[in-house]
């Protein structure tokens, strides 16, 4: 008689364990099948992010394909001319190195300090200015 009464309880308990959880799926259930319209308002700067990533994808789209296309063109020039085109010019080598936030003034003063040798050597063999 013992056993059975504890078997009886312990049954009763796991009943009302699942209660809740059926509960909440009806509710969960009853919430789906009920919709009601979502109001919000989009303001105009989802249209001009949706339109500028349009445009992008759009362009390198083109340009990917113009790069295609004028390849055999590019390549003949390359071919035709040969070596050529590069014996002409006055520069060998252009570099722009711009170092952004870094004050010109501090890069200037660290260079006479010594500071920094490299861009020393640069600035002896080429041009420094800075770029504004």
């Amino acid at each position: 008689m013992l056993h059975s009464n504890l078997y009886e309880e312990t049954d009763k308990s796991r009943i009302f364990q699942k209660k809740p959880l059926y509960l909440c799926g009806i509710a969960v259930i009853l919430v789906l099948l009920a919709p009601t319209p979502a109001l919000a308002y989009i303001g105009p700067g989802a249209g001009f992010a949706i339109g500028g990533s349009v445009l992008v994808i759009v362009t390198s789209i083109f340009a990917g394909v113009f790069a295609l296309l004028t390849w055999p063109v590019r390549w003949l020039f390359r071919f035709l001319r040969g070596r050529k085109a590069y014996t002409k010019s006055r520069i060998k080598r252009f570099i722009v190195l711009g170092m952004d936030g870094m004050d010109p003034r501090l890069t200037e003063r660290f260079i006479a300090e010594g500071k920094l040798p490299n861009l020393a050597r640069m600035q002896n063999q080429g041009c420094f200015k800075p770029l504004t």
